[in-house]
């Protein structure tokens, strides 16, 4: 988990081709704080600066997201194969057995899982009976049913709003959020 800020300085220092081999899994992007709100002007700059949001090493793969960066600055969240229990699926709630641990009480212990096809190309969220939903493109999901997520779709777990992205629609977002930079 890194800032937004972070991404648009690798894709600025590194170009697409590269950007792409170093970050080829699909991303959550935190709406917590408005994308456009990303100070550009210091990754223009190349102004280096400690990543003081992104989490310490945790036991057992999870990762524990931040509520408090969030607040302050988008969030990325790489949903990486490895993180899950299986190649292809990746779980989401408040308890820390989870591979996305989001710590509020409106979010589930066992809140929704991730789960993609074998050739990567086609995304699901699965709601797991949980409480308060989980939506996608503000429609609440079914529980146990999967439902497909398209980059840029909206992707909610009780307060926590976020926009999926697969690799290269990510990379394309950053390349429009640096033409926006005079």
């Amino acid at each position: 988990m890194r800032n937004l800020a972070t991404y648009v300085g690798e894709l600025d220092t590194n170009g697409p081709v590269e950007f792409l081999r170093m970050h080829p899994f699909p991303v959550l992007v935190s709406n917590a704080a408005l994308h456009p709100r990303v100070d550009l002007s210091a990754i223009r700059d190349r102004t280096e600066e400690r990543d003081t949001t992104q989490a310490p090493p945790s036991e057992g793969g999870v990762r524990l997201i931040d509520t408090d960066a969030m607040e302050e600055q988008p969030i990325v969240v790489e949903l990486r194969p490895e993180m899950g229990t299986s190649p292809q699926r990746l779980d989401v709630g408040r308890s820390r057995q989870n591979h996305l641990c989001l710590p509020l009480p409106k979010v589930s212990k066992f809140h929704a899982s991730f789960t993609w096809s074998s050739d990567g190309r086609e995304y699901y969220l699965v709601d797991a009976q949980s409480t308060n939903g989980s939506f996608v493109d503000g429609v609440r999901l079914v529980p146990g049913q999967k439902a497909r997520i398209l980059g840029g779709s909206e992707v909610k777990f009780g307060p926590y709003v976020f926009t999926f992205y697969a690799a290269g629609q990510f990379r394309e977002y950053i390349e429009r959020l640096l033409e926006t930079v005079p």
